[in-house]
């Protein structure tokens, strides 16, 4: 049979079609491998990074140091903050969100845990540098002898002089705005400490009995407001810190 250069042509161009056909089919089914695969990793990744935030922060609870308490919360923290992108699909599949509910259900999901994280997070940091506020003040106030009884005569002018460098220190110490209440009522008990002493000293210098007794009565008034009236508030302040944490810790998992 003799071939005409017509039927050579159209033979060339069924090629051609089938080819090409076989090449979209191909790519069709890569990219639905490649956006399966995307939309899979996309689900496990935030559920991954969730369930790793619950942990940490579980695992804080049955922790009794302080310190201990503080650097599991930072680690938690750290973990929080680590994953801000966390919810961004790339261009290539993410249009898809638009037409499937399922895969826009998917990302309505990660946008809310990744706000109720970010949330959280705030709280956590809150009761972090709440910690840190007063594991500050514990080591000011370790300085000073806080038993009036075992300090001599010869050692009067010495906490004087203790406290009011115990005063500024904590004065000077910079705070959260949560814990700027229990700060301001240490400074002022260490503030009357001092006062205390200074009384003491001039009336021991005069040998005034009636106002030495007063002043001694004053020191251990003002040493009982220091352990009671800013460890209450310390306390009372606290709580309401953690219960901020908790209501976001509850509303997120």
């Amino acid at each position: 049979m003799k071939l005409t250069a017509t039927s050579t042509i159209k033979a060339h161009k069924k090629k051609i079609i089938i080819a090409s056909s076989i090449a979209f089919a191909l790519l069709i089914g890569i990219y639905g491998v490649v956006s399966y695969s995307s939309w899979s990793n996309y689900t496990a990744r935030y559920e991954v990074w969730y369930k790793k935030v619950q942990t940490q922060l579980d695992a804080s609870r049955s922790l009794k140091d302080e310190t201990d308490h503080v650097t599991v919360l930072k680690k938690a923290s750290e973990t929080m903050a680590a994953n801000k992108d966390i919810c961004t699909v790339h261009f290539f599949v993410g249009w898809q969100a638009t037409l499937l509910p399922a895969l826009r259900s998917q990302q309505e999901k990660c946008s809310l845990i990744a706000r109720q994280i970010g949330i959280l997070n705030g709280k956590t940091n809150n009761v972090v540098t709440y910690l840190e506020d007063e594991q500050a003040l514990v080591k000011i106030l370790a300085a000073p002898d806080l038993k009036v009884a075992q300090v001599g005569e010869g050692d009067f002018s010495a906490q004087v002089a203790n406290w009011e460098t115990v005063s500024k220190k904590i004065q000077n110490t910079p705070v959260s705005s949560k814990f700027t209440s229990i700060k301001t009522e240490a400074y002022k008990s260490a503030l009357a400490i001092s006062q205390g002493w200074q009384q003491l000293v001039g009336a021991n210098t005069a040998k005034d009995r009636t106002k030495y007794n007063e002043a001694v009565a004053r020191i251990g008034t003002t040493y009982g407001l220091l352990s009671s009236s800013v460890s209450d508030l310390n306390e009372r302040q606290y709580q309401a810190t953690l219960q901020e944490f908790q209501s976001a810790y509850d509303k997120t998992f």
